[in-house]
């Protein structure tokens, strides 16, 4: 739910925790290995989705370990089964970071809107300004104008 007003700001130290918090974990990641798929990859690299997590974590926890004649000869069962952990352990921080950008998405939505909003207010004023010669009123109006001409137009905004 959208709050009445947002009215908060972080201060200079709680933002610079937030980004000392989010390089530390960019660098533990790094120092492990650096993957930097290409968006090719990222869309054709087969992955463990919902679907499919059941039956990778039976062939980890049930099959290998039952029928270990069916592993392949040529891997280290050791060795993939520390790609398994670790996946799992992705899985978990990755659904941390999930709600950690929900929130602050949210947050970011709602003080934009509010922003938005105040902006709005200050060009409907400059336009009432415009009529009575108030000084700054055409500079408002004609500064901000184009947007709301735009968005009016359904055109692309500029970025």
């Amino acid at each position: 739910m959208l709050p009445n007003e947002m009215l908060i700001e972080l201060t200079a130290l709680e933002e610079a925790d937030v980004k000392m918090h989010l390089d530390a974990i960019i660098t533990i990641y790094n120092n492990k290995k650096i993957v930097q798929l290409s968006d090719k990859e990222r869309q054709t690299t087969p992955s463990v989705s919902a679907e499919r997590y059941p039956y990778v974590r039976d062939t980890y926890e049930a099959h290998a370990v039952n029928y270990p004649n069916l592993l392949p000869p040529f891997k280290v069962f050791a060795n993939e089964l520390r790609n398994y952990h670790y996946m799992n352990q992705n899985r978990t921080i990755s659904s941390k970071l999930d709600e950690v950008n929900d929130i602050i998405g949210d947050h970011s939505i709602a003080a934009e809107y509010f922003c938005y909003k105040y902006m709005r207010q200050v060009y409907d004023i400059a336009k009432q300004g415009v009529d009575d010669n108030v000084p700054g009123a055409d500079v408002v109006v004609n500064s901000i104008g184009p947007l709301f001409d735009q968005e009016a137009k359904n055109e692309p905004l500029p970025t």
